[in-house]
Order: structure tokens, then C-alpha cells, then sequence
């Protein structure tokens, strides 16, 4: 055997164990990673345990599956803030030369929010968003794009403790064309349904769409 033919070989095999270990690396650490993330990081950052069941990464489709996501409510209350029953992201290979996550869709089905209203101006999330905007700013914003939202299956159980009413918004779907950090398109809008028409008129409920133009929402208008 020639000795160019062996350098040849020898780099081959080189190359196939160096793809091999990279996707078994992707595979093993991607999903690692995420837990640590979400159960470690980001429940620091928010001073609430988070939960999260089953990760799964596909490192030839880039597709990330997580299942069973939930965020603890506050220090005494029993009860979940929010659970995910799936989420699926898909990544674009933009993602490894741009150095930031670029999504290419992302889908989140079962989303159950609990939100209790303690005081006219405290929320049982308030302590969350005092955390978040007592964080020093860095100056550098986050890099990242997000395209092809879905929300499927939503629904929010609101305690207003202030007035002793309870109140549920169910069967929300929700659809995002495109979310980045940077300036996007004003014409783009999002459309937010919930519940069935016709079981919310039987029910004399009314059916609204709200709609939301460069990050700033248009007055509810009931649907026609």
C-alpha cells in the first residue's frame, strides 16, 4: 500500500470517528445542557424551581423535544406558575456561523398559567418581574431569532383574591410568523382566538381577537 493511499485512509477514518463523536457528543450534551439551563440557570435567575421531564435532541434534523416543563409557584403555594406539556424546536444550521440560536419553528402544546391577583397592583408573578428588572444590564442585548411560532391548547386560570372572583380563559391558539431582537417588520400582526365561538356565545361569552402591530396591542375588538 502506497503511502499517500494510507495518509488518505488514516485521515477518512480520522474524519468519520471526529463526525461520529460530534454527533454522539450533540446527542449526550445537548439535551445535558438544556436541563442544566432551564433547572439550574434559569431557576436561579427567577427564584422558582423548574421542572422539566423529557429532552431529546436530533442532531441530524437539529430538533429539540422537551416535555413536561414546569415553573413552582411562589415559597408556601402548592400549585404550578406555569407547565408546558411539549415543546418542540427546530434550529437552523444558521445557528453554528451566526453564533446565536436561530429557530426555524417552535411549537408548544398544553400550556396551563395559573395567575392569582394578591393585592389591586401584586401579582403571584410579581416577584419574578422585580427579580428580572433588578438584574444589571450588561449592555449587550440577547442575539437570537425565533420564526414560526405555535401555542396550542392554552389555557389561564385567573384568582382575583382583590374582588373574590375566579376567572378561566381556555382552547388558545396561538400563531407567530417571526420574533427577533432586533427591528422586524411593523405589517406583521398576531392574532390571538379563545375557546369555540359557538360554545362561548351558548355559554353568553364573548369571542375576542386582539391584534398587535410593532409590539404595541390594538384596544380588543369582539370578533365578527
Amino acid at each position: 500500500m502506497s503511502t499517500l493511499r494510507r495518509r488518505w485512509i488514516i485521515g477518512g477514518a480520522s474524519a468519520a470517528t471526529a463526525l461520529v463523536a460530534i454527533i454522539i457528543g450533540l446527542w449526550l450534551g445537548v439535551p445535558a445542557a438544556v436541563r442544566w439551563g432551564l433547572e439550574t440557570v434559569a431557576a436561579r435567575e427567577i427564584g422558582r424551581p423548574i421542572e422539566v421531564g423529557d429532552i431529546r435532541f436530533n442532531p441530524f434534523t437539529l430538533q429539540l423535544d422537551i416535555r413536561d416543563v414546569s415553573v413552582g409557584g411562589a415559597t408556601g403555594d402548592a400549585g404550578s406558575l406555569l407547565t408546558l406539556g411539549e415543546v418542540h424546536a427546530r434550529f437552523s444550521s444558521k445557528s453554528l456561523w451566526r453564533l446565536a440560536p436561530v429557530v426555524r419553528s417552535l411549537r408548544v402544546q398544553t400550556v396551563r398559567a395559573n395567575i392569582a391577583r394578591l393585592a389591586p397592583n401584586r401579582f403571584n408573578f410579581s416577584d419574578i418581574v422585580e427579580r428580572l428588572a433588578a438584574r444589571p444590564d450588561d449592555g449587550e442585548p440577547a442575539r437570537f431569532a425565533v420564526n414560526n411560532i405555535e401555542l396550542h391548547d392554552g389555557a389561564i386560570a385567573i384568582d382575583d383574591q382583590v374582588v373574590g372572583k375566579k376567572h378561566t380563559v381556555s382552547e388558545i391558539e396561538l400563531g407567530i410568523p417571526i420574533s427577533v431582537n432586533a427591528d422586524a417588520d411593523d405589517s406583521r400582526q398576531l392574532i390571538l382566538r379563545f375557546g369555540d365561538l359557538d360554545q362561548l356565545r351558548r355559554n353568553s361569552r364573548r369571542d375576542w381577537v386582539a391584534v398587535l402591530k410593532g409590539g404595541q396591542e390594538i384596544p380588543f375588538e369582539p370578533a365578527s
